[in-house]
């Protein structure tokens, strides 16, 4: 291998090779067991193959988890659009839980947009879908803004026919400037 930096080379390749398999496995893996397991089965597999772990959460959408603003006593969902280490950012009071001294806020023109969304969608999922969970947020992107819409309705006791059940969306929006500096 000469002066090292072939075997680090070959090294480095084998681990990408390996950890590549693993993610693999763990997604072949993912896709035979029940849905309404993932969470539990995907900790588990996380356990097991611990070095695979940021891979797996960027490519398994888990289930939207609920959480109460302690200010406001209102639902709102958690995403990676709202958390920042291990706080997440509720819409309602832009305030983290719990509490981040340096947490991300978006600026104030799209915490305007924010509310606004939040009011809307408020208004969304009470009409269509008749109850659950909306949040919305904003933030800053490289050359403009994000705004991610989620919303949760969870059937039970034959609600439409359904016995038991979950819908999670996510509407993600990246606005860019127009060629003539409009967006």
């Amino acid at each position: 291998y000469g002066r090292g930096s072939s075997l680090f080379s070959h090294k480095r390749k084998k681990s990408t090779t390996m950890a590549a398999d693993q993610v693999s496995a763990a997604l072949d893996l993912m896709q035979r067991m029940p849905p309404s397991n993932m969470k539990n089965n995907l900790g588990y597999i996380l356990r097991l193959a611990p070095g695979i772990t940021e891979d797996l959460l960027n490519v398994i959408d888990q289930p939207l988890e609920i959480a109460t603003c302690p200010e406001t006593g209102k639902e709102f969902l958690l995403s990676e659009f709202n958390r920042d280490q291990d706080s997440y950012r509720s819409p309602w009071s832009n305030k983290y839980d719990p509490p981040l001294a340096d947490g991300r806020t978006p600026p104030d023109n799209l915490r305007e947009l924010e509310l606004i969304g939040l009011e809307l969608f408020q208004a969304y999922r009470h009409q269509y879908h008749g109850g659950g969970i909306a949040s919305v947020y904003s933030f800053e992107s490289d050359t403009g803004f994000v705004v991610a819409v989620l919303l949760k309705k969870t059937a039970t006791g034959g609600a439409r026919g359904v016995e038991a059940g979950t819908w999670d969306a996510i509407h993600v929006v990246d606005v860019q400037p127009a060629s003539d500096g409009s967006s």
